[in-house]
């Protein structure tokens, strides 16, 4: 993560992040992995207000209960290669609804910053 991005070059790096997220289950954990690094990181926290970091909180678990309860299936059926009918029809619907959730919230969150600091100026 560049640390010298601007709050919207970040909100918008986060949710470029997902775009590939719900397309299986790999790229679903590994864009978790990512949030999981940066969601600690002071940069956020000087981002998001209070409300706004447990929103982003609140939907992370629940994603990650998701992956919880998708590679417990994925291992349960052997660690197949080709899992991807599974996804598709067990996980998909709820990573997406997630995904989408997430992004509202950056970009909201983002929203009412920029609103904030137009609200502010003389």
């Amino acid at each position: 993560m560049n640390l010298q991005m601007s709050e919207n070059e970040f909100i918008k790096h986060l949710t470029m992040q997902s775009d590939n997220a719900w397309r299986c289950h790999k790229e679903f954990s590994i864009f978790l992995e990512y949030i999981e690094r940066v969601k600690n990181s002071d940069f956020i926290s000087n981002i998001f207000s209070t409300h706004g970091l447990k929103e982003i909180n609140k939907i992370w678990f629940d994603m990650e209960i998701v992956n919880a309860l998708a590679l417990d299936e994925w291992q349960n059926a052997g660690q197949p290669e080709n899992w991807q009918s599974e996804w598709n029809s067990n996980f998909l619907p709820d990573v997406k609804s997630l995904i989408f959730s997430f992004n509202e919230a950056l970009m909201n969150q983002g929203y009412r910053d920029t609103m904030h600091y137009l609200d502010t100026e003389d």
